[in-house]
């Protein structure tokens, strides 16, 4: 009997001490700092401020429908670019000029923009802490804020640290650059893009990454598919339907499906940056 009662608390030691959950003032602090990133008012997808005077931070492919530049990476035009905070306050923000000069060719590769507020004000933000992207290891918990699929509300998600892989993107000069990322066994969807990756701290929470993708086996082929029926010039109607818009649905509709396989960006090149 008295065997079994140390098994017993042995357990229930470990899996206290495995078995991290969220602080709920952690929680909130981490609500509070992320954003709904909207491009002239319509959901784009999810930030996160990283100071006190409301800086933020996206994803670059986030931020790219707002923005239309000529072969030297010149700005010619910049739709309006909104931050939205879980209480309903939105404010506009503005990019960093340097994205389109030196910093434009990491920002593509890193996926990552820097935003804020386009008038300055005395408002003290929310921030989260930023983090090492080797402060985590695989099979440790994580968690994610953001917007999935342009909903309102936020969506919190955990899950854990799977894979840590090195991703070689190749330039169109042939040359290769090398980014850390991710795999992570946590669900997200269109929409989470630009929000952070934390890691469960024993009294704070940092970020440790960027979430930028997700594993989906079938959305290039899909929009391949949907593209090509739209280009054919023929529409075919079935029952007064048009077989163009079922086919351009239904490509949406497999793209934006999760299969509960996402990725992230280390955080590290960020820190390098605003260094």
């Amino acid at each position: 009997m008295k065997k079994i009662l140390i098994a017993l608390l042995t357990f229930t030691f470990f899996t206290k001490m495995n078995g991290q959950s969220i602080d709920k003032q952690r929680l909130l602090h981490a609500k509070k700092s992320v954003v709904r990133i909207l491009i002239d008012d319509k959901p784009s997808g999810t930030g996160f401020v990283v100071s006190k005077s409301g800086q933020i931070i996206t994803c670059w492919h986030v931020i790219q429908p707002a923005i239309t530049v000529d072969e030297t990476t010149k700005q010619i035009h910049l739709k309006k670019i909104t931050a939205e905070f879980i209480s309903g306050e939105k404010i506009e923000l503005g990019i960093y000029t340097y994205l389109f000069e030196a910093g434009y060719r990491d920002a593509l590769i890193y996926d990552y923009c820097f935003l804020e507020p386009s008038i300055k004000t005395a408002v003290s933000y929310d921030f989260l802490k930023l983090g090492k992207f080797e402060n985590v290891n695989e099979g440790e918990q994580v968690y994610s804020v953001g917007y999935p699929l342009g909903i309102e509300q936020q969506f919190v998600s955990t899950g854990i640290l799977s894979t840590k892989w090195t991703d070689k993107i190749k330039l169109q000069d042939n040359t290769e650059m090398n980014r850390e990322v991710s795999w992570l066994d946590l669900t997200m969807n269109k929409g989470n893009s630009g929000g952070p990756i934390l890691k469960i701290g024993s009294t704070e929470d940092e970020v440790i990454g960027i979430a930028t993708f997700i594993l989906n086996p079938y959305a290039n082929t899909s929009q391949q598919l949907s593209n090509l029926s739209a280009n054919l010039g023929v529409d075919i109607a079935f029952g007064g339907i048009s077989q163009v818009k079922v086919n351009k649905l239904f490509a949406d509709a497999v793209t934006n499906n999760s299969i509960g396989i996402s990725g992230c960006v280390s955080i590290n090149h960020i820190n390098s940056v605003l260094k």
